[in-house]
């Protein structure tokens, strides 16, 4: 559970981390009908409440056989907003081809590397050559940045059209008038939650996860079906992850309640001697309690220790990836008193639970490990 518990939270929380970011803003259309392109862009960045504005386009795509996002971007834009650095080349250029250290690092490319990036939701084979690697603090490490055109091509988007503007705001009521002003339907993500304008809830992108199924459908939906379908995903992401946080609890409660019963049934015959030299019922489930309670929460605690350092080295090695993304671990002192409350408490109920069953049987039985004995029917004992 310490083990897996913050590396399912950091699932949950990886399209939050790609798409949106601590602090930062995506917007993206909310209906078919909507489109965001370049001049929007130009309108939002001119306004005095816009801190770094970010147009964007996502194409989902594979850098030599391994699954990557390729990010269409202004670069200097981007690299402000993440808070990023370039550690190694240029980030300049009208072709540039960037990488972030950690996908760099993982598949051995370099500064002058030749790649190629193919389509996204069309037919596109895009060479490109590494112009420069940059490091980030957030997600983006793992990611490819090209420049917009290049994505388009790949995301089969129109000339100046985007899939998605990221910002931060010094003013977000001002931002929400200036949306709301501009008679778009669009949907405002955030680590907040997502917020409609102009629009009832974004349902006609509801359908863009059909295109990963039938990518034919793509020349029929919207063609920024891909940012839609990252803000829908977050929600599957969720209830996928919390029906694996629910099913491990389940089996890490059976197995608690196991180990108990196992130790229980080992010492059935100390209860049997407890209860005959006049032992009452609180006496021995007090006994149990001690004998079980002291080194199970040792065992809790130290599992709990090493969960948290077995997630903490998944997340530092990038063991466990997503989409090119290294899954971090999302620790947090709540969930490990959460956790611990979980496995004493489980602890303590199977003590009483199984402590309650011996104590129903005869001592006699407990004393000579046998089993209870079966009383026959008087209508079983007629018929013999």
């Amino acid at each position: 559970m310490a083990a897996a518990y913050p590396l399912l939270l950091g699932i949950e929380a990886y399209p939050r981390q790609v798409f949106y970011g601590t602090d930062v803003y995506s917007i993206t259309p909310a209906s078919d009908s909507s489109s965001l392109n370049d001049t929007f862009a130009s309108s939002v960045a001119n306004q005095t409440w816009a801190v770094t504005v970010s147009p964007e386009v996502y194409a989902f795509t594979s850098w030599g056989g391994v699954p990557v996002i390729a990010r269409g971007v202004n670069s200097s834009a981007f690299l402000e907003l993440e808070g990023a650095r370039l550690v190694n080349g240029s980030s300049g250029g009208s072709n540039f081809a960037l990488l972030g250290s950690e996908f760099a690092r993982r598949n051995g490319v370099s500064v002058g590397s030749a790649g190629v990036l193919v389509g996204s939701t069309a037919y596109a084979i895009e060479p490109v050559t590494v112009t420069g690697i940059f490091s980030s603090s957030g997600p983006s490490s793992d990611e490819v940045l090209v420049p917009l055109v290049t994505a388009r091509k790949m995301a089969a988007l129109d000339a100046r059209e985007l899939g998605a503007l990221r910002l931060r705001t010094s003013d977000s009521p001002a931002m929400m008038d200036f949306l709301e002003g501009a008679h778009l339907a669009l949907a405002i993500a955030s680590n907040k939650g997502i917020v409609y304008v102009n629009s009832p809830g974004g349902s006609g992108n509801r359908l863009s996860s059909l295109v990963f199924l039938y990518p034919e459908l793509g020349t029929t939906l919207s063609r920024s079906f891909v940012s839609g379908f990252a803000q829908e995903g977050a929600n599957g992401v969720r209830v996928v992850v919390l029906a694996f946080i629910v099913l491990l609890t389940v089996l890490v409660v059976a197995g608690i309640y196991s180990i108990v019963w196992r130790a229980t049934s080992e010492a059935s015959k100390n209860i049997g001697i407890l209860r005959v030299v006049g032992a009452g019922r609180a006496a021995v489930l007090l006994s149990l309690f001690r004998e079980v309670l002291g080194p199970g929460f040792l065992a809790i605690s130290g599992g709990l220790i090493a969960g948290e350092i077995v997630a903490s080295l998944v997340g530092t090695y990038g063991v466990l990836i997503v989409f090119s993304h290294a899954i971090q671990p999302q620790f947090d002192l709540l969930l490990a008193l959460e956790i611990l409350a979980i496995a004493v408490a489980t602890t303590a109920l199977s003590c009483i639970l199984c402590g309650n069953a011996s104590l129903k049987r005869d001592p006699r039985d407990l004393i000579a490990q046998v089993e209870p004995k079966r009383e026959e029917l008087p209508e079983e004992a007629m018929q013999l």
